[in-house]
């Protein structure tokens, strides 16, 4: 069984923000329902600035210096007009990040590595908890 590196594991995260912020314009622009509309881009929003602070910390250390090559462009979700449909497709998707920000600090990063990861992931647990607060009210 393959163990990933801090490093692979880092780039994964990164990867794994990158999509989310993409996904989350691309559902939030499908939607014209008012609030998912907003939480969709204030959650795009705040994976391209997690994505942003995880990469200012890597130019710091040592270890991360060299940086990492970018992926492959992902390819768009299938067309979704149902806001219930819409809301399913995100919760996976952030599902998905979460894992990553987990695996990533269970990693024991060094100190300054870690402290942005750790704000980064209980900002998006609260954005799990934001978005179950608006699946229960009526749209």
């Amino acid at each position: 069984m393959h163990s990933e590196t801090p490093a692979e594991l880092l780039q994964l995260l990164l990867d794994a923000c990158r999509e989310v912020d993409e996904g989350a314009v691309r559902l939030a622009n499908r939607i014209e329902a008012e609030p998912l509309h907003s939480f969709l881009q204030h959650r795009a929003t705040q994976y391209r600035q997690a994505a942003e602070d995880i990469r200012s910390t890597l130019q710091g250390d040592a270890q991360f210096a060299g940086g990492f090559p970018p992926r492959a462009p992902i390819s768009p979700p299938p067309p979704l007009n149902d806001p219930d449909d819409i809301v399913a497709n995100w919760e996976r998707a952030e599902g998905v990040t979460l894992i990553r920000f987990r695996d990533v600090y269970d990693a024991e990063l060094p100190s300054p590595l870690a402290a942005p990861v750790k704000h980064h992931f209980e900002a998006a647990l609260q954005g799990m908890e934001q978005l179950r607060r608006l699946q229960s009210k009526p749209r």
